[in-house]
């Protein structure tokens, strides 16, 4: 009946559970796949990255197909949920829709609207769902809470950025470990949530388990070895890291920066990253998270920020990310643009 599509990270997974759950158990009906995408790789409102393999655009979205967690496509679809600041398109069309940008995660959205009719989803999903709006929104209840592995739904988060350990063992190329985890990983993830409905005890399989230690172990390192690199601008933390030629030991770790300067409102990291591509010099990314971790009163929507100054950007209030891949040097100097922009607006 078609195909459901969902975004990579913890919200998308747990809301396209939510949704092969309700189509099978209560509506019975079945999708033809799952697949997952990552948030560039959609047809989006300024039209941009079609190219890559997993993509989803004009030509292969039909009318029976849904689309979770991710901009809404520029023609007519069965099902659009989003919670995305600004992912309406204004050629979309869908016959079943769900958008509410104040929606703390695309899962909440579709549970709080649907737990009402099917009250069975309280009792299989409710603790899920409400670890994904914390998640998802960077709500966490203590700045510890984002890593603690006796947590259910933190390990099955920190697990989804361990996926690349096992294939890298493997000595699988970079697009060939992207490929599998996109088309076998993550979807039979979302079928095994959405059908068996155990979700904890998924969380305690030793795969998930291991995923999920290595990941923590991995973002201890990186925050060990960026503590020398960060600065601190008033209420801002500067994170700016070139790993062009050496990159930082570990993994990145989201809220690391708080731990070092627990009273700082934002942290805005600038990253500079080689390039495969013989097209790309190097990319840049721009990072800045508000600390949820105490009483903010940083008024900038991180998120409209990035999708009114860039290209390519967006997020939520209190995340804001864009990219830039320097084709020439003009690229860079547009980088350093707004980002000179962010901080003159985060230290008013």
């Amino acid at each position: 009946m078609g195909s459901l599509y969902t975004h990579s990270d913890l919200d998308g997974i747990v809301s396209g559970a939510l949704m092969l759950n309700l189509m099978e158990s209560e509506w019975h009906r079945r999708y033809d796949e799952v697949r997952i995408t990552d948030y560039w790789d959609i047809d989006e409102p300024d039209n941009i990255c079609y190219w890559k393999k997993n993509s989803i655009n004009r030509e292969n979205l039909s009318r029976n197909d849904t689309v979770l967690d991710l901009p809404q496509p520029g023609r007519r679809i069965l099902f659009w949920a989003d919670h995305h600041e600004d992912n309406e398109h204004p050629n979309g069309s869908a016959k079943y829709k769900l958008y509410d940008p104040k929606a703390p995660s695309c899962a909440g959205l579709i549970f709080r609207h649907y737990a009402g009719l099917y009250p069975k989803l309280q009792e299989l999903y409710g603790d899920l769902v409400e670890i994904t709006d914390r998640v998802d929104s960077a709500n966490y209840r203590s700045i510890d809470e984002y890593d603690d592995l006796s947590i259910p739904g933190i390990r099955l988060d920190l697990s989804l950025d361990g996926t690349k350990k096992r294939l890298r063992r493997l000595g699988v190329k970079e697009v060939e470990r992207k490929t599998e985890i996109k088309r076998s990983y993550l979807p039979s993830l979302v079928r095994g949530i959405g059908r068996t409905c155990d979700w904890k005890g998924l969380t305690e399989h030793p795969d998930v388990v291991d995923r999920a230690r290595w990941v923590k172990n991995q973002q201890i390192a990186y925050e060990e070895a960026a503590k020398k690199l960060r600065v601190r601008h008033g209420p801002v933390i500067i994170e700016r890291i070139d790993q062009r030629k050496k990159r930082l030991p570990g993994m990145f770790s989201k809220y690391s920066a708080f731990r070092q300067f627990p009273d700082t409102e934002v942290m805005v990291g600038f990253y500079l990253r080689r390039s495969y591509s013989r097209h790309i010099k190097y990319s840049i990314s721009i990072v800045a998270k508000k600390n949820t971790f105490i009483e903010n009163h940083n008024t900038v929507n991180l998120g409209q920020f990035m999708k009114d100054n860039t290209a390519n950007g967006g997020g939520h209030s209190g995340i804001g990310v864009a990219s830039f891949d320097v084709v020439q040097e003009s690229d860079a100097v547009e980088a350093e643009r707004v980002f000179s922009l962010l901080l003159g607006r985060l230290e008013k």
